[in-house]
Parts: C-alpha cells; structure tokens; sequence
C-alpha cells in the first residue's frame, strides 16, 4: 500500500497513519502519566489530613511523603505554564482537523453521491482531531484555575481518561486509513465500484 499513482498534492495514506499512531503514543503516555501523577498527589493530600488530625490532637505529627513528591504535590506552581501547554496542543490539533474537515466536502463526482471510503476516513480523522482538541482546552480551563485537592484531582482525572479515549480514537482513525487505503482525497476514475477501493490507485 502506498501513494496514488497519479501526481496530486494529497499526502500519503501511509504518513497520515504513522502521524496518527505517533499522536496516539504522546496522548497515551500523556494520560497514563497524569493518573499516576493525580494519584501520588492524592495519596500526599491523604497523609498531609492524617498529619493534621494527629497534630489537632496534640499528636507527634510527621510527613511520610519524601521532600521531591511533598514539593512536588504541595500545589501546582506551574498551573500556568501548564495551560498555556494545553492551548497550544489544543491548536496543534485543530489544524488537522481543519483540514481534514475542508478535504471531507471535497466532491467526488466519480463515485456518484454514495461517500466513498475516503470521505469516511477523514471524517473519523477529524473528529478524533477535534476531541483531542476539546479536551486539550478542557484541561487547560482546569490548570488555569490551578484546581488543587483531591475533589480538583478527581475533576481533573477524567479529563486524563478523556484524552487516553481520544487516543484509541486515533487509532481507529489509523486503522480506518490504512485499510481504506486512502487519507485525502481518493483517486479515482469512473470505472470505480461507488464507495469501494481502487486496488490499482493506490
């Protein structure tokens, strides 16, 4: 499976899958990594209301969190920094789906009014591309507000679960492409089956 034959401007089926898997491995690792990290930072909250119940009572009180995970946690210094990373991924992931939105109303008159495979595969594209982008500008709402404590963390965790959805999304959309056999715009001549795949195009 490859490029279309023809010379034309749309991209290769191929690179649009490996972009695919490529973003649906950072979204991964980005919404593992955010659960673990909610759940040190959960477990430090629960030690820090121990702490403060023993002392209340005039308790020995001490923090078992070791001084990185207790600076780490104690508040979110770099709320800022984080939702301005948040909008920027969010923009990031709009381009795509701007365009993949434009290629989708492109017409193919050769096939007849049926949407061809083409026409689904950018659709399921750009809509993976734009809840990436929704819940990038979700979770950069959340960071600005700097939510902290574990009613915050418990908001914010589902936005991480949002973003691990989104990336199995995309890597339906990859599936969707590489069987397809197409990403833009498919090339075809009058002889192709309505909504079926030209073999010899691509």
């Amino acid at each position: 499976m490859g490029c279309c034959e023809r010379s034309c401007c749309w991209p290769c089926c191929n690179v649009c899958a490996m972009i695919m898997l490529a973003v649906t491995f950072c979204l991964l690792v980005w919404g593992t990594s955010g659960l673990l990290w909610l759940s040190i930072n959960n477990d430090h909250i629960g030690l820090q209301k121990a702490s403060l119940k023993q002392s209340n009572l005039g308790e020995f009180t001490f923090d078992k969190c070791p001084p990185s995970i207790k600076s780490f946690c104690d508040k979110w210094e770099s709320a800022g920094k984080g939702a301005l990373a948040m909008i920027i991924i969010a923009i990031i992931a709009l381009v795509p789906a701007a365009i993949f939105a434009v290629l989708f109303f492109i017409p193919e008159d050769s096939c007849g009014p049926a949407p061809t495979n083409g026409m689904i595969a950018t659709l399921g594209a750009f809509l993976c591309e734009a809840i990436v982008a929704f819940l990038c500008f979700v979770i950069a709402i959340q960071y600005a507000k700097g939510t902290d404590g574990a009613r915050g963390n418990a908001v914010l965790s589902l936005n991480y679960i949002g973003v691990i959805i989104a990336g199995i999304l995309m890597v339906i959309a990859a599936a969707i492409h590489l069987t397809f056999g197409t990403c833009a715009k498919d090339v075809r001549d009058g002889s192709s089956d309505i909504g079926g795949d030209n073999s010899g195009k691509v």
